[in-house]
């Protein structure tokens, strides 16, 4: 499970704010899964997000520095 800086749990939909472009997230990948496995997180799972402005990117939880420019903005309505 992933949560945003403020503690947040992230989830699939959530429409973000990442270093300033808005962004949605795409996709969640659990730690050792083959989803993990294919987009290089085996170990530490991550958090697929496309933004506007940087397109497709992949935030795994080394990553904290980051973390903090990623903001949810609204969760997507189910």
């Amino acid at each position: 499970m992933f949560h945003y800086a403020t503690g947040k749990i992230v989830i699939v939909g959530d429409h973000v704010l990442f270093d300033g472009s808005e962004g949605t997230i795409e996709a969640i990948y659990t730690p050792l899964t083959e989803d993990a496995r294919d987009y290089s997180c085996y170990e530490t799972g991550g958090v697929m997000i496309n933004t506007e402005q940087f397109g497709l990117i992949l935030m795994t939880p080394p990553d904290r520095d980051q973390w903090e420019d990623l903001e949810l903005q609204s969760r997507a309505a189910h």
